[in-house]
């Protein structure tokens, strides 16, 4: 999208939290393969050069370590990231602490980087208490559990911001989004 103010495009801030708890590991890592999977999606438009993607992994709180891509070779390094198995030997998975700080980072990085409609896009197997939408500071989740089971709260949580919420089941690959 072009600012008419300044004539430039500019892109989309996609701020990824990606669940590195061990149970993403389960099945063979088919979580973390799944979440993989997902990262690479959004970074489809990185290369297109229509986001800059800021990657942080959380288990019982948002951990420091951040990740970022605005390039097609920080995108490829992201996919290295990401499919890392050492990333996902986290404890227990914690959801509110997790949002609002990934609300308040994506505050930060909107103000630094000039970039445009924030969303929050959590990966997750679903296993953890659902906070309110007051969490999120009016921006935009998109949810993809890659769990056992759907955690329908999660995903009301997500349409209730003006995102979706997609199940990606671990048995048969059902995929379903959440109404």
């Amino acid at each position: 999208m072009r600012d008419p103010r300044t004539r430039r495009a500019q892109k989309q801030l996609l701020f990824m939290v990606v669940d590195g708890s061990a149970s993403m590991l389960d099945d063979g890592f088919l979580g973390a393969s799944r979440a993989a999977g997902i990262v690479m999606n959004r970074l489809q438009a990185v290369i297109n050069g229509e986001a800059e993607l800021y990657l942080r992994f959380f288990d019982g709180a948002l951990r420091e370590q951040e990740f970022h891509a605005d390039s097609p070779a920080s995108a490829r390094e992201l996919m290295r990231i990401i499919s890392d198995p050492t990333q996902y030997l986290g404890d227990w998975t914690e959801f509110a602490g997790t949002l609002k700080a990934a609300g308040q980072r994506a505050e930060e990085i909107l103000k630094a980087r000039g970039l445009r409609d924030p969303e929050i896009v959590l990966v997750t197997d679903g296993e953890a208490y659902v906070p309110s939408l007051s969490v999120l500071g009016g921006k935009r989740l998109l949810v993809f559990q890659v769990g056992e089971e759907e955690n329908i709260a999660l995903s009301k949580l997500a349409r209730r911001s003006g995102g979706v919420g997609v199940y990606v089941g671990l048995q048969d690959g059902e995929v379903t989004e959440t109404n």
